[in-house]
């Protein structure tokens, strides 16, 4: 059976088939036309296969935001939690009940498979219907479905024949037939879908049962390059908790996305935008910027979009009131600077805005995470850094910052319900928490290369320990009235925007600052030896 539903319009057909090419290529059994019997009812094969399927993809356009068979499928997909929706046309007015639902642009998108448009819609997709099955390589792309039987040619108004209406592919330089995509599987099974009677009305989907729910992968993750020193340190119980636990929307790591199942590839290439990545198996998605210069720009992972429970319960240990109330927030995606900012990057653009540099305490520039700067530098760097690559970059939301450091994770570290200094970089020689053995008898002193300790199941490096990290918003004493979406709150509810959030504990602290929950307010003109900050993309 398939994995995934395309509900699109039939007009779009040709537009459409470079997705199917290439989402079949990745290893789903795609459902997007369909080929009957004669004499078997429309309806009844759509509404059974909707329920059997993982994930509806709704392909929005100017002729499918007016068929009444799309609007039907994808709300009745919306209402199930299994709906992914794209935009292949600009200027569209989405049906209302799709006002509130991310819908990323595919416009432009020629089919290619490691274009970063497509690899984000594997993400969303992985969420939902988990990973797909293994693909088979060096075999043809998907065929075009054949014609549907004269039984079947009652078709709604937006369903013509395929040779009355071709439209353009989604880039104009594009012919009306797709090349096809390599190392595509094997033709589809029996159940692939053609062009179908339609003579009857939508099917009545409201006594489709819930789809069941998929199962969140292991989050046993390996280091997320080759670069990274150690990765030894055993992985959070990715088990569900009890309430409150994180939902990431069936939270899949972005190491599955990306990965082709039973290879192993490391690639790099340059994309269209200027625009690297690095591509391994299990492991994340690392995408690099290129600066004016041709040089590239710090690493960023792909975060999941998701849900989590944002804060500490009553019963954590050694947490503070600000850290309550526990309240549920919900983002898209975003990516995240793999490590905090360094020497090397940050002094990169002091030269070129004629600032002075920072003062690195003797303990080395290059690789370490830049120290001694303000809110105000941050925020003059991320500036910089966007005016240089045309991407949006900004420090982090303190939801953000909290929902990547925990990695789908509950306990009051990401690494579980202790820490080592193996793992962090804190004062181990001083403190315990808790009586959980951090108390190592280890305390170095000063920060740590960025790159140099293991990375949390979502591949970011020292979240925990090394230095406090600057994020977006202002001070609050807690949560009340907090933003749900994951947004930067600022002055309401009693915000002061002379403090900012810092987050993520230093070399010098208690490892009770380094659980995922804590947070502490630094004025934005203060600068310290164990303060930096993480960069935050746009996608």
């Amino acid at each position: 059976m398939a994995d995934i539903f395309i509900s699109y319009s039939q007009q779009d057909r040709q537009r459409v088939k470079p997705l199917v090419d290439a989402l079949t290529a990745e290893g789903y059994q795609v459902w997007w036309d369909l080929e009957i019997r004669a004499g078997e009812p429309f309806d009844e094969l759509i509404e059974s296969t909707l329920k059997k399927v993982q994930c509806v993809i709704t392909v929005w356009s100017q002729h499918s935001v007016a068929s009444e068979w799309v609007r039907a499928e994808s709300a009745w997909a919306k209402d199930r939690g299994k709906v992914v929706s794209i935009r292949i046309d600009d200027g569209i007015e989405l049906p209302i009940k799709f006002y509130n639902v991310h819908t990323p642009s595919l416009v432009g998108w020629t089919g290619a498979r490691d274009a970063t448009a497509f690899q984000v819609l594997l993400a969303d997709i992985a969420k939902i219907a988990g990973p797909p099955s293994t693909p088979e390589p060096d075999l043809p792309s998907t065929p075009e479905p054949k014609p549907v039987s004269n039984a079947a040619q009652d078709r709604p108004a937006d369903t013509p024949k395929i040779a009355d209406s071709p439209s353009p592919p989604l880039d104009p330089s594009l012919s009306s037939e797709p090349k096809p995509v390599p190392d595509a599987p094997q033709d589809p099974p029996a159940d692939t879908p053609e062009i179908a009677d339609s003579s009857s009305s939508p099917p009545d989907l409201s006594s489709a049962p819930e789809p069941k729910p998929v199962p969140t992968p292991p989050q046993d993750l390996p280091a997320d390059t080759p670069k990274i020193v150690d990765s030894s340190s055993p992985p959070p119980d990715p088990s569900p908790p009890s309430d409150p636990a994180p939902v990431l929307k069936q939270p899949v790591s972005s190491r599955r996305w990306i990965g082709v199942v039973g290879l192993i590839v490391v690639f790099v290439g340059v994309l269209a935008g200027g625009i690297s990545f690095i591509l391994e198996k299990d492991k994340p998605l690392i995408l690099r910027d290129t600066l004016e210069d041709g040089s590239r720009g710090p690493a960023m992972v792909v975060i999941p979009g998701g849900s989590f429970q944002m804060g500490s319960p009553a019963t954590e240990p050694e947490r503070s009131d600000d850290e309550g109330p526990v309240h549920r927030v919900t983002l898209d995606s975003f990516a995240m600077g793999r490590t905090e900012v360094t020497f090397a990057e940050y002094d990169r653009f002091a030269a070129a805005r004629g600032r002075k540099k920072p003062n690195d305490e003797d303990w080395g520039r290059g690789e370490q995470p830049v120290i001694n700067v303000s809110w105000d530098d941050a925020t003059a760097y991320v500036d910089w850094l966007s005016d240089q690559t045309g991407e949006r970059y900004r420090l982090p939301t303190e939801a953000e910052w909290e929902y990547a450091a925990r990695a789908g994770t509950r306990t009051p570290f990401w690494t579980g319900d202790c820490i080592h200094t193996d793992q962090a970089n804190y004062d181990g020689e001083n403190y315990d928490y808790n009586d959980c053995g951090a108390k190592t008898g280890v305390y170095r002193g000063q920060t740590v290369p960025a790159g140099s300790l293991p990375a949390n199941p979502w591949g970011l490096h020292e979240i925990a320990g090394n230095i406090w990290e600057w994020t977006q918003d202002c001070w609050h004493k807690n949560y009340r009235g907090a933003p749900s979406d994951g947004s930067a709150w600022s002055q309401g509810n009693g915000g002061d925007c002379t403090r900012r959030v810092a987050r993520g504990g230093g070399w010098f602290n208690h490892p009770r600052n380094l659980r995922s929950a804590d947070r502490i307010w630094i004025t934005t003109d203060d600068a310290f030896d164990d303060l930096g900050f993480r960069l935050a993309r746009e996608l």
